[in-house]
């Protein structure tokens, strides 16, 4: 029974999308061989099963994507013109992550949160200094490799607050990049900024809290490990006279 099955061969990836969208991915890795089948489909509308002999029509809509120009892959001969403008119809260019600096924390925060569902981990977000460390990066994998590094973040950072620490690229942790833990000295680059504004915001819930750092984490809604470490990247000290204060008044 199950050999009459298989007589009139397999239904392939065209027959299950007859009626809706196939998309092919990296079309222009397809061999000489696969693009000759492939052109047939798309001008005949009909396709053979493997192990089979009669045509069957299909209806498929056809979105292919490639990270190469296929007119240079036309060019080098590497791929078939007659299939490249049938392919050719409607265009669109996406420009890499590179290009796209906001969309690099955009996409960001949207993988965190699918992240945070599948460590189960709720509350994730990106400190200041992670966003910074991400805008500075090329990304030639792009929103693969993107994804990859918040994901592995994601499962691997100690606190909510994904520091930049907490970030491998290209496999080495941000802090590991020479000046990246350094307290900033002004504002002279967006980064600089950003971590300065951070480091005002820590004295400041510090200072109104008489130096509690249980109750500076609680204002500034981290946990006290993650105020540790926050303190200890920004060179931030107890003062003399707040230690004085405190075991005078115990």
């Amino acid at each position: 029974m199950a050999g009459d099955a298989r007589r009139g061969g397999a239904p392939g990836r065209f027959e299950d999308a007859h009626g809706g969208t196939l998309f092919l991915d990296e079309v222009n890795e397809l061999s000489q061989r696969s693009q000759a089948a492939l052109l047939r489909v798309l001008q005949d509308g009909e396709v053979v099963r493997v192990g089979g002999g009669a045509p069957r029509a299909v209806d498929v809509r056809l979105v292919a994507a490639t990270h190469r120009p296929l007119a240079e892959e036309v060019r080098a001969g590497r791929f078939r013109p007659d299939l490249y403008y049938r392919l050719n119809v409607l265009p669109i260019s996406v420009p890499p992550l590179r290009e796209r600096d906001e969309d690099v924390i955009l996409l960001a925060g949207a993988f965190l949160a699918e992240a945070a569902v599948e460590v189960a981990r709720p509350g994730l977000r990106l400190a200041p200094e992670a966003s910074a460390a991400l805008r500075r990066h090329s990304w030639p994998g792009n929103v693969r490799e993107l994804r990859n590094v918040i994901l592995r973040a994601a499962a691997t950072a100690s606190d909510d607050l994904v520091m930049a620490c907490d970030l491998v690229i290209d496999g080495v942790a941000q802090s590991e990049r020479p000046g990246d833990d350094r307290p900033a000295t002004g504002g002279a680059t967006l980064r600089g900024a950003a971590l300065e504004s951070e480091r005002l915001q820590l004295l400041e819930a510090l200072a109104a809290c008489g130096w509690n750092v249980v109750r500076a984490a609680q204002r500034l809604e981290v946990s006290r490990m993650t105020l540790y470490r926050l303190l200890k990247r920004h060179g931030i000290a107890r003062p003399p006279r707040a230690s004085a204060d405190r075991s005078g008044t115990s």
